[in-house]
């Protein structure tokens, strides 16, 4: 059975429409469809090329299903685990939606824990990349919700109940916000560490610095500087886990 239009209907509410962000590589964008791809699919209808704000909705739901569906063989996926990597395959690229896939297809996994590998996979990709700093929080929330509504798709596929759904939800939601604060008091713990262990005392004076304890000092601050970082990181996407998945226990 091809879910395309149910798949792609998670994907396009967090695709939007136009837009040109000034930190986004891929320029000018509308409905998730970038200029350089809207272009190479009017070279290949023999079309005049044009800005990709005039783009048609049949044009880009074309190239969703080609590019990016049929592209990873969607079509051939358990239901949840074809969102699972076509919603990636939209944001980051195919080939690397891929490449989580058979990834952990590789380890035999159940579809449920091949949904939650490809999401986590994707979170790490994602927090490593420069514009995390500025679409981070989005793209948080995106991962989450597109690993909830794979989950319960996969759910109803199996014949489970949707009050057991909820019940699972509503478990991990409350996993996820103690995580979420764990991290939260670790992060802020080990940025007052880091500023503290960067300070030099004000009494010393030039020509009585050890540089060596110096040296220690600023390295201390740094391991403490990237632990508060990674805690941030992680507490944000707890949090938005723990969002994502009380909305599916509502």
């Amino acid at each position: 059975m091809d879910r395309f239009d149910q798949c792609h209907a998670v994907t396009s509410k967090w695709e939007g429409g136009w837009s040109d962000h000034p930190d986004d590589p891929g320029g000018k964008t509308m409905w998730g469809v970038i200029q350089a791809t809207y272009d190479a699919f009017r070279r290949s209808k023999g079309l005049p090329l044009r800005s990709v704000r005039l783009i048609t909705k049949g044009e880009a739901l074309e190239i969703y299903r080609k590019n990016y569906w049929e592209a990873c063989g969607c079509d051939r996926l358990a239901p949840g685990v074809d969102l699972a990597v076509y919603d990636p395959a939209v944001n980051s690229g195919p080939g690397r939606s891929l490449a989580w896939l058979k990834k952990f297809q590789a380890q035999q996994l159940s579809s449920a824990e091949l949904i939650r590998s490809i999401c986590r996979a994707r979170s790490s990709f994602l927090q490593g990349l420069k514009t995390w700093k500025v679409f981070g929080k989005g793209w948080a929330r995106r991962v989450a919700d597109i690993e909830v509504q794979a989950l319960k798709m996969l759910s109803a596929a199996t014949g489970a109940s949707d009050n057991r759904f909820k019940e699972i939800a509503g478990s991990t939601a409350e996993h996820e916000r103690t995580v979420a604060q764990q991290r939260t008091k670790t992060a802020k713990a080990s940025g007052g560490a880091s500023a503290g262990a960067g300070a030099i005392p004000a009494a010393t004076t030039a020509s009585h610095v050890d540089w060596t304890a110096i040296a220690l000092l600023g390295g201390l601050a740094a391991i403490f500087l990237l632990v508060a970082l990674y805690s941030i990181h992680h507490a944000r996407l707890a949090k938005a886990r723990a969002e994502a998945f009380e909305g599916a226990a509502a």
